[in-house]
């Protein structure tokens, strides 16, 4: 969802001066996509979290992106992710509600009508509950 690498740059200048020397950014990729560039210092792993291999590390701050229109997940990935953070980590989950636009950018794939649509946030706030996380809030985004 990074696929030019601009939003690993904004967090890395961001993150940098607050954390210093303490930081490590590692931008995981799915492993059929090309790495989006990324700065000096930030490492590029591939992972699948709905695959069967573990995440490369454990992080304070999982971010994701733009994950669900490209993997059906819903509760597996609310769980996958729980083992990707940290003990005390936070997860920032930026996922697409369900709509129209989504059904037309992505119904030409046939795979798109066979999976679960999109969970709308009172359902990932459930999600990721029912996974472990605690004190979940569903903060909608206003369309650009």
């Amino acid at each position: 969802a990074d696929a030019d690498g601009h939003l690993t740059a904004v967090l890395h200048g961001a993150l940098r001066p607050l954390l210093g020397p303490a930081l490590r950014l590692v931008l995981a990729h799915l492993p059929d996509d090309a790495p989006p560039p990324v700065p000096d210092g930030v490492e590029v792993a591939p992972w699948d979290p709905l695959g069967k291999e573990a995440a490369p590390l454990e992080a304070e701050l999982v971010l994701t992106l733009g994950l669900t229109p490209r993997r059906p997940a819903g509760e597996t990935l609310a769980a996958a992710l729980r083992g990707a953070t940290a003990p005390g980590g936070a997860l920032l989950l930026a996922e697409p509600a369900p709509g129209p636009f989504w059904d037309l950018t992505q119904g030409l794939d046939r795979g798109w009508w066979d999976r679960p649509r999109l969970a709308a946030a009172e359902d990932w706030s459930a999600a990721l509950s029912r996974a472990g996380w605690q004190g979940c809030r569903a903060l909608p985004v206003p369309p650009l």
